[in-house]
């Protein structure tokens, strides 16, 4: 369910210490599907810095103007605002 959108593919060139060039291909997730999926995990367990993870994952939505529209329906959305907000309260407590 978090990775039903197409991966974004980036072409990176990394530099190595000891002066090696490699070219690299890469398929990452695109925001949405990241932050359902950073979601899903928190969901499942407990790291503190999951918190921030999913504060990021806001940030990059959010710069990249995405919509409620963007989570491919209702229950979707409502299973990861349901998992972001249980991760949440779990850490800090005050959650609602």
């Amino acid at each position: 369910m978090a990775l039903q959108n197409p991966a974004i593919e980036m072409s990176l060139e990394l530099h190595r210490l000891n002066s090696d060039r490699l070219d690299v291909e890469v398929s990452v997730a695109d925001e949405v599907s990241a932050f359902v999926l950073k979601a899903h995990a928190t969901a499942v367990r407990s790291k503190v810095t999951d918190v921030v993870d999913i504060w990021r994952c806001h940030e990059v939505c959010l710069a990249a103007g995405t919509d409620p529209a963007q989570f491919a329906g209702p229950e979707r959305m409502a299973a990861s605002r349901a998992e972001v907000k249980a991760a949440i309260a779990d850490i800090t407590g005050f959650c609602t």
